[in-house]
């Protein structure tokens, strides 16, 4: 499409930074992935060192997990496995147990988007070691069929990191 070829065209240089990564994902794929206003200030702090990473991920949810979510009527538990069997990525559907019953802890995986509180516990996950590790937390729009991003950081806080 004519709107691909322009994005290739003004791009001068790959991206270099996560939050590089993210606008780029935005662009290209703007009718399948919606970045909040949260998760691009996220991007800004992310401290993966791997941009290359970082768009492996942001593609394959723009591609493969879209496609999981949108174009059949699976359970989350069969989007899981196929995403994880198609993918490095891990896909965790929820949070533990003891995240959950934190409210501190929980409101920060819940937001408003298009006037509704959303549960934004869903995430991608790569990697665990500091500069090497990226979460991206997301739900699933069906109206507007979208993965809305909500948190693109190293790690949200977790009982065991508290």
């Amino acid at each position: 499409s004519e709107a691909k070829s322009d994005l290739i065209e003004d791009m001068e240089e790959l991206p270099s930074t996560v939050e590089d990564v993210v606008q780029l994902i935005a662009k290209a794929f703007h009718d399948r992935v919606i970045f909040t206003g949260r998760a691009l200030a996220d991007a800004k702090k992310c401290k993966l060192r791997d941009p290359n990473m970082a768009w492996k991920c942001l593609r394959s949810m723009a591609t493969v997990l879209y496609k999981l979510h949108f174009e059949g009527e699976l359970p989350f538990r069969e989007i899981v496995t196929r995403y994880q069997d198609s993918t490095p990525f891990e896909l965790a559907v929820t949070e533990s147990e003891t995240t959950r019953r934190n409210k501190k802890l929980s409101s920060q995986r819940k937001a408003f988007y298009k006037g509704k509180e959303r549960d934004f516990s869903s995430h991608v996950k790569y990697g665990n070691s500091p500069g090497n590790c990226l979460r991206i937390h997301y739900c699933a729009d069906p109206e507007g069929k979208a993965l809305v991003v909500e948190r693109c950081v190293d790690h949200l806080d977790l009982m065991s990191t508290n």
